[in-house]
């Protein structure tokens, strides 16, 4: 199992040519006021083997504190084998793709949070990565 891409982004197109678009890709941002909303999208390529089909990609973002401020867990659908000349190439591990819409997830403090992705069925868990973000203090403008 391998992450090919995991970022924040501002907005995530799907091109007819089925390539992702991705524009204002961040790791960081000071919104205006604390408690803010997160405005983004979490866009995550996985590479997996075909045993994954059937199990479940979660995601779940704590603060330094342990406070969780979001979990999601997705079902993973692989596609069938791709064939090459009428055989299917069973062995080949498959890209899976998951964008989630992260509009209106609340925080309340300015801190550094962890995202982790994990692959989980049943109470197997396979810790895939934790990418980190961070939430500055609000700038202050003195007129």
């Amino acid at each position: 199992m391998k992450i090919k891409l995991a970022v924040l982004c501002d907005y995530v197109a799907v091109s007819s040519d089925n390539k992702l678009n991705l524009l204002g890709i961040f790791n960081e941002f000071r919104p205006r006021q604390l408690p803010t909303r997160i405005n983004g999208f979490l866009v995550v390529v996985l590479e997996l083997p075909r045993t994954a089909d059937g199990k479940s990609l979660n995601v779940e973002a704590i603060g330094k504190d342990g406070q969780e401020i979001f979990r999601v867990t997705r079902a993973i659908g692989l596609t069938p084998p791709s064939l090459v000349n009428g055989a299917a190439l069973v062995g080949e591990p498959v890209e899976f793709r998951e964008v989630i819409n992260l509009q209106g997830v609340n925080v309340s403090l300015a801190d550094e949070y962890k995202i982790i992705l994990a692959i989980e069925e049943g109470t197997e868990r396979i810790l895939l990565e934790a990418l980190t973000f961070r939430i500055r203090e609000p700038q202050v403008i003195i007129t």
